[in-house]
This record gives C-alpha cells, structure tokens and sequence, in this order.
C-alpha cells in the first residue's frame, strides 16, 4: 500500500529547519551530473567509495583533537536516551575523522584510497554535500598530488575550466610563530586573521624587520607562478627561516602539477582553517569564485 501526501500547499506551510535545503528534480540532475563526474574520476585513480553514518558519538571528534571547541560550537548535538548511557552524539560535523574510524573499524589495510559523497551539517551552513577523498596511509607529498589531480581531472570532465591556487598552512604559521606573541587572546586573533586574510595579515608585525619583510612583500607581490617559491625559499632562509621546509614541500607538489600539464597560481592571500589544515592547502576558482 503506497501512502500518498496532497501537492496542495497549506494555508500555513510548515518552513524547513535552519540551514537545510531541499533539492529539487533540476537541481538533483545538476548533483547528478557532479558526483558522477567526482566518481567515475576517482575510481579512474583506484579510490573506492565509502559512506558513514549521519549520528555519530560526539566524543568521536572531541577525541581526535582536529576540532577546536569553537568549531565543535557550531555541531548539531542532542542527547541520545536510547538506553541508559544518555550518551552525547552528533550529526556528522565532518567526513574525514568519519571516514578514519570506519578504516580502522573494519581494519582496512593501509594505504587505503577512499571517496565519499555525503552531507555534513555545521553551524549556519546548516547541510551542505561534499565529494572527497582521504588517502590512508600516503606517502609524503603523493596524497595531496592525488587530491589535486582528482579535483582538477573533475572539473575538466565537466567542462568547467578552473584556475588552480595553492598555499601552505605552514608557511603562515611559520610567520606567527616568528611575531613572538606571549599574549594568548592576541595570537588567537592574529591566527583568525591569517586564517582570513593570508599572509598580509601578519605583514605588518614585521615592519622592522627588513629580511621579512622583503620575505612577505615578495609572496604578497609576486607572479603567481612556480620560480615565486624559488625565490621566497632563498629569501626565507634569513628572513622567515621556519617557513623554508613548508615552501619547499609546496614547491614540490607545484613542480609535479605543472610536469603533468596543469596550470598553477601560487597564492599566499588565500584563506584557509588554522584548526584543520597544516600542509598545503589549495582553491579551485572558476565563474563566480571558489568552487572547491
């Protein structure tokens, strides 16, 4: 027996809750259409797909430490009085500490290439989908490559030209680290502009400093292109000398996309989060602005 709802709108419509959407037979065509293309590519490098639960226990990402309080503020947590435990769970905030657990759950042998496409639901995003891929157990450099490659490769599938930006986290914590602040309120908010703003935000705590400074004016100013890295690595070594490892990992990783015939933009005034990323970080920008 099949139920049946009428299409008739109420005189009081019920709305959706805060930050979930629907998709409608266009747009789910359009999502379709995406992660069909994010499969088939995927697949195409050995990635096999992998999906978690949507509740998860909320001590599951407290206790990986990947997630600041501040972060964690923004989950939808609840109660679960199944039982007796009461136990706090979560819906899923994040795919990456997921998908880790399950590996080691099920005692997936490492390195491990897996993709997923789902939902994670955080603060006033509210739901929103997310294709990705986690390389278990890669090798240095040959994980992010992949990523990159992945991402690029779909975009191409779908006929949806985009530029390549890169940075590296470490870079500018390399920076922040080197403005000596003691004050732990000030470096916080020092750490949120960064996270914002890219380097230009620590900029001018060097400002008598003439090694770092030339350093950032160099990164702020440069061309964009791979001998940017070259020069800020010599400039690095007297001017910000923590940053010079972060820059050659970067330098490594532009070098292999650049050797396969990818296009790549160096950008140090890209935003990114302190709490989640520590390596090289990158956007793809297309028609409109980010799309990934």
């Amino acid at each position: 027996m099949t139920d049946t709802v009428s299409a008739t709108p109420s005189a009081a419509p019920v709305p959706r809750a805060r930050g979930m959407r629907d998709l409608l037979p266009g747009q789910m065509r359009a999502f379709r259409r995406v992660e069909d293309a994010f499969r088939e590519v995927a697949r195409q490098w050995g990635y096999e797909e992998i999906r978690t639960p949507t509740v998860e226990s909320y001590s599951l990402f407290t206790s990986a430490g990947a997630l600041s309080p501040e972060m964690l503020a923004g989950a939808y947590t609840f109660l679960d009085w199944d039982g007796w435990s009461g136990e706090r769970v979560v819906l899923r905030y994040d795919s990456t500490i997921p998908v880790v657990r399950a590996a080691a759950d099920a005692g997936i042998e490492l390195p491990s290439r897996l993709l997923y496409v789902q939902s994670v639901f955080r603060g006033a995003e509210g739901e929103d989908w997310q294709c990705g891929l986690e390389y278990l157990g890669a090798p240095p450099v040959v994980g992010d490559l992949e990523v990159l490659a992945v991402a690029a490769d779909t975009f191409a599938a779908l006929s949806l030209p985009v530029d390549l930006r890169m940075t590296h986290a470490g870079v500018a914590r390399a920076a922040i680290d080197a403005a000596g602040l003691t004050d732990v309120l000030a470096r916080r908010a020092l750490l949120d502009d960064v996270a914002g703003q890219g380097l230009a935000a620590v900029q001018d705590a060097f400002a008598d400093e003439p090694s770092a400074l030339a350093f950032f004016q160099t990164a702020l100013g440069g061309s964009g292109e791979l001998p940017l890295v070259d020069n800020l690595i010599a400039l690095a070594r007297t001017g910000l000398p923590g940053a010079v490892a972060p820059l050659e990992e970067l330098r490594e990783i532009a070098a292999a996309l650049v050797e396969t015939g990818r296009a790549v933009a160096i950008d140090f005034t890209l935003p990114f989060d302190f709490e989640y990323y520590s390596g090289v970080t990158w956007e793809l920008r297309g028609e409109g602005g980010a799309w990934g």
